[in-house]
């Protein structure tokens, strides 16, 4: 009769209720035992046993993975320093550059390109301005780190030098990406700055400040230079994805962002920037590091923003002691084709120190 009847696809109904209690039954011991990595990996080992009950497939088991109790700084110094970025990571205007990153030897070049030979040895062209006094120094220096100290950032540093030869051509400069091992603990890197055009921004109102044309900062120009900062975010989107699958899993990656230049509230104009365009720039060095923090949000990764707006409050350039170079003219690296130093506008030895401190900070505290 029907009701005494079992077909094959009955009996294996009737297997499957069978592996739904197996499965609880190892859901909740799984749960009591702490057993597993994480719940994606340890459910799914749960669901194969149970399965393999009815079709015999082998189920391989994850590997535990146990609590990380380490503090944040104790991951952050548990093996190598990288740092990358632009010029504001790389130390440009702090002095006590590293060998052979100072070298602007275009001038000499120039004249071993003459047809008899004026000056002897091979030019090298180098101005990656890696100081001894740029934050990350200082933070590996006052740190505990178990490994190195790789310095990688260089002046001018745009996104495409995470991933290919330094694009300005300095000698010795590979992608910044390569630098980053299965050691690598910690990455820093400050980088979007030229990406955005700021320092042609800057250099815009340089030249209205010294009587070349009418007030920066105009309705159009905050169009402008918010639009070219807008347009390079999924270019940061894809470097902070990147940086996250170059490094390995426990490594804590920092995006440091950008100073304020100038007071919040200026009492007058410095070497080269009226006293009216200040505070335009400050917003606009304001809407670049919103852009930064809004291009890690949408990356989806775990890379931390630290914020070092306030690092050269009260030292700002038009302070009684400014902790940032103003409008400098004069010759580096021995490039005398380019009469404007570039040490115009970043920290000195003491604002690098004064961002160093935030960024231990950070590290310490984590995210």
């Amino acid at each position: 009769m029907r009701s005494n009847c079992r077909s094959e696809h009955g009996a294996v109904s009737v297997e499957y209720v069978g592996v739904g209690v197996a499965l609880i039954v190892l859901v909740t011991a799984l749960a009591l035992s702490g057993v597993g990595g994480s719940i994606s990996k340890s459910f799914g080992y749960v669901f194969c046993t149970a399965a393999s009950v009815v079709d015999g497939r082998s189920c391989e088991k994850p590997i535990s993975e146990a609590t990380d109790t380490r503090s944040p700084k104790e991951i952050a110094e548990s093996g190598d320093y990288v740092a990358l970025g632009d010029s504001y990571s790389s130390g440009e205007g702090a002095d006590d550059y590293v060998d052979n990153t100072n070298s602007d030897d275009a001038t000499k070049k120039a004249i071993n390109d003459l047809p008899i030979d004026l000056w002897p040895g091979e030019p090298h062209n180098n101005i990656c301005r890696r100081s001894a006094n740029a934050y990350s120094a200082t933070v590996y220096q006052q740190g505990d780190f178990e490994g190195d100290y790789i310095f990688g950032a260089c002046s001018g540093g745009i996104a495409s030098d995470y991933y290919e030869n330094n694009h300005s051509g300095n000698d010795d400069e590979g992608p910044q990406r390569d630098l980053i091992t299965e050691d690598t603990s910690l990455i820093t890197i400050s980088m979007g700055g030229n990406d955005f055009g700021f320092a042609n921004t800057v250099a815009a109102c340089v030249q209205r400040g010294l009587g070349l044309g009418g007030a920066c900062g105009t309705e159009e120009d905050s169009v402008t230079t918010k639009a070219a900062i807008d347009d390079k975010l999924d270019e940061l989107v894809q470097l902070y994805q990147d940086l996250e699958n170059d490094a390995p899993d426990d490594a804590r990656i920092v995006i440091v962002g950008y100073p304020r230049l100038f007071p919040e509230d200026p009492t007058g104009p410095t070497w080269g920037i009226a006293e009216r365009d200040q505070p335009w720039i400050n917003d606009m060095g304001t809407y670049a590091n919103r852009a930064l923090q809004r291009a890690i949000a949408e990356s989806g990764t775990d890379v931390e923003f630290v914020d070092v707006t306030e690092a050269l409050s009260g030292h700002e350039s038009g302070t009684a002691e400014p902790w940032l170079h103003d409008l400098e003219f004069g010759v580096d690296g021995g490039n005398w084709h380019k009469p404007v130093s570039n040490n115009s506008y970043h920290p000195t030895a003491e604002g690098q120190n004064a961002i160093a401190a935030i960024v231990q900070q950070q590290i310490e505290e984590g995210p």
